[in-house]
């Protein structure tokens, strides 16, 4: 009983650890992306992009009931040239969208203005990874908990069964 006990918290720590990198390393790719583009020296503009176009599709969301999703293209102009950007499965057509684009390449675009804001919006990423952290010490303290007890428990075994193998008519002295 107690080795299945210990297969199943040795799997569910497995599952803590895998998930926790799998977060850990999506929060690390994003925030690498942010970092790459707030990289230069200047200060990204605020500027509204506006619909070019848009179009619709139907999905499935997890309750089985069918949604419309917008995959819309904005677009932006600077200094007279127009620029453009896709999003796709919005849950809602916004007409208007502020993003922020780089001064030296306005065809480089953020919806952040910097790179400690675009960390503060990721920060839920990290937290999830955090907590699958603290999941995977707690269930390896538990593994190593489950562990002596059981190593206590054979000892304590060890001890009834030597004891009742002394035969109790008999004055045998145990050192």
């Amino acid at each position: 009983m107690k080795n299945k006990r210990l297969k199943e918290l040795n799997i569910l720590f497995v599952a803590f650890v895998v998930l926790m990198a799998a977060f850990k390393l999506f929060y690390a790719y994003d925030m690498y992306k942010i970092y790459i583009i707030h990289n230069s020296k200047e200060d990204f503009i605020p500027i509204t992009a506006h619909i070019y176009n848009y179009s619709t599709d139907r999905i499935k969301d997890d309750d089985g009931y069918y949604e419309t999703v917008y995959n819309i293209k904005y677009v932006y102009s600077v200094d007279k040239m127009a620029y453009y950007f896709k999003i796709n499965n919005m849950r809602g057509l916004v007409e208007t969208k502020t993003i922020y684009y780089n001064p030296s390449n306005p065809e480089e675009y953020s919806f952040y203005a910097s790179y400690e804001q675009a960390r503060e919006e990721f920060n839920s990423n990290n937290f999830i990874g955090n907590m699958f952290f603290v999941l995977s010490i707690v269930t390896l303290l538990i593994i190593i908990f489950v562990c002596i007890f059981a190593k206590q428990d054979i000892i304590d075994n060890r001890k009834v069964k030597y004891h009742e193998s002394i035969p109790k008519d008999k004055n045998i002295c145990i050192r």
